[in-house]
Order: C-alpha cells, then sequence, then structure tokens
C-alpha cells in the first residue's frame, strides 16, 4: 500500500516542498514572458550590416594627406562662431599700425581713428574712400585718414577674423565718455555725428522731443550696448533711439528694392550717355 500510494501521488506531502514548486513555476513564466524583448530585430541587424560595410570601405591605407587630417586632434576643433571681440592689445597693434604708416604719433592715430568712427564711417555701406584729416601736432603734420587703411590695419591685425565694426563697438565707450568731456570743457563744440543728426530728424518728424547735446555726443557711438549709456548722457531713451535706427538700418538693407540701385542707376546713366553719342555722331556726319 505505500508503494501504490507513492505511485499514484504527483504532488509532495511536504507543505513547504509545494510552496518551493509553486515559487519556481512563477519564474519561468515570468521568463517566458520577458524572452521575446532580448530578441535581436531586424534593424539592429541592418545596423550591425552597415557598420561592417562601412568597416571594409576604410579597410584601404590612408594616404599622407588623410593620415595627417585623422592625426589632428579633433578636440582642438572649436565648435561655433570664434569670438568676435577685440582685445586691447589688438587695438593697441592696430593704432601703432596706423601710426606707422601716416607717420604721426600714437595719440594722433588713435583720435584719427575713432574720429573715423564717430562719422560713421565703420558703417558696412560707407565708401573705403570715407576719410578724415587729423593735424599732428607732436610732428607737426596733416593726415588723411581713410577707412580703407584702418580696415586693411584691423584685417592684418586681427588675421582677417575681426572687421572695423568690431573695432568700433570696442572704442565706442571711450569715444561717448571723450565726447562728454570735451563738451564739458567747451559747450560750444559740436561732437555729435551723423546718426545724431539722422535721429533727431526722425525725433522731429513724430513731434518727440529733440536730442540733448548729451545724448548727440552718445549717438556718435552708434552701440546701443554700452553699460550705462542712458545715466552716462543723462537720458532716459537714448538706448531705446539707438536700438530702433539699428533695426531701422537692418531692414532697409534687406529690403530687395535697395538692392542693385546704384547699379541700376550707374546704368541707366551709361545708356543714356551711348545715346548721346550716337545722336552726337549722327550731327557730326
Amino acid at each position: 500500500m505505500p508503494r501504490s500510494k507513492k505511485d499514484g501521488s504527483n504532488s509532495p506531502s511536504n507543505p513547504d516542498e509545494t510552496q518551493a514548486i509553486e515559487k519556481v513555476e512563477v519564474v519561468e513564466t515570468t521568463s517566458t514572458v520577458s524572452e521575446p524583448a532580448t530578441v535581436d530585430t531586424p534593424t539592429e541587424e541592418g545596423a550591425v550590416d552597415t557598420v561592417e560595410k562601412v568597416s571594409e570601405g576604410l579597410s584601404a591605407p590612408m594616404d599622407d594627406l588623410e593620415k595627417s587630417l585623422w592625426d589632428f586632434p579633433v578636440e582642438h576643433i572649436k565648435v561655433g562662431e570664434y569670438s568676435r571681440d577685440v582685445t586691447d592689445q589688438e587695438v593697441q597693434t592696430i593704432v601703432e599700425n596706423v601710426r606707422t604708416g601716416y607717420g604721426v604719433s600714437y595719440r594722433t592715430s588713435l583720435n584719427g581713428i575713432c574720429e573715423i568712427i564717430r562719422r560713421g564711417m565703420s558703417a558696412k555701406g560707407a565708401p573705403p574712400s570715407s576719410c578724415v584729416e587729423i593735424y599732428c601736432p607732436d610732428e607737426g603734420t596733416a593726415a588723411i585718414f581713410t577707412k580703407r587703411d584702418v580696415d586693411r590695419s584691423v584685417e592684418l591685425v586681427c588675421k582677417g577674423r575681426r572687421s572695423l565694426r568690431d573695432l568700433a563697438k570696442k572704442l565706442a565707450p571711450f569715444i561717448v565718455r571723450t565726447g562728454l568731456r570735451r563738451q564739458m570743457v567747451n559747450p560750444s563744440l559740436d561732437m555729435s555725428g551723423d546718426l545724431a543728426k539722422k535721429i533727431n530728424n526722425r525725433l522731429v518728424v513724430r513731434q518727440e522731443e529733440s536730442l540733448t547735446s548729451s545724448e548727440r555726443v552718445g549717438c556718435a557711438s552708434y552701440a546701443q550696448d554700452i553699460v550705462g549709456l542712458d545715466k552716462l548722457c543723462s537720458s532716459n531713451r537714448l538706448a531705446r533711439l539707438l536700438a530702433e535706427d539699428l533695426e531701422l538700418r537692418k531692414k532697409g538693407s534687406q529690403n530687395p528694392k535697395n538692392k542693385g540701385k546704384g547699379s541700376n542707376e550707374g546704368n541707366k546713366g551709361k545708356g543714356k550717355k551711348s545715346s548721346n553719342n550716337k545722336s552726337g555722331g549722327k550731327k557730326g556726319k
């Protein structure tokens, strides 16, 4: 009888053994459910095949040009645009370069460069031949500073990474503060530039209050982002007016009607001139 009981029973008589079997069955069931997630998908197989094909294409030996390109440390390649800020050392070198070219003193060279900026000659649309005459009291001679020469000095010193406009941004605070000091010493001295006249005319058309003498000097910088500009010029609107003018100039430069206007006018003039020559030739015959 005990033998037949052992053969006919499929479950253990011990309750602990029964619980252990149930736990094992639960684990096996869970493992069965998670198996599909471990199977490689066709996408992964395709990616592996692609890598193998690329590796085959790169198996050929590199020539000298490719090896030089590959050997360069990639961490030394800067991402994004380089800084446009002109350093103090670069400013000094630019002024010295211009000084040597014109045969004037350092302070005369600096004032000549700042005068070009103050008069708006650093703008993109200003002709390269734009100039200003500066007398050098140290050398007893006069020099005609041109935008072209100053622009070349900036390009030479900064190795083409910065422009005259970047130099103007660097010197803007000094131009404003020096202009205000000179005006305090001599109130009759006009230290405003072309931009001050333009903005003031705009205010007159809008029937707003005209620019004060200090605001006119502040306009000479062409920079609305000078720290404390409004306070420096005793104004509550100067930075806003300069920002507004910048936006208007950007819109004007992006207007398709303004592009090629000068060349079209020049072509019209040439056409008239050629027609006059033809008519003159007929009369001569």
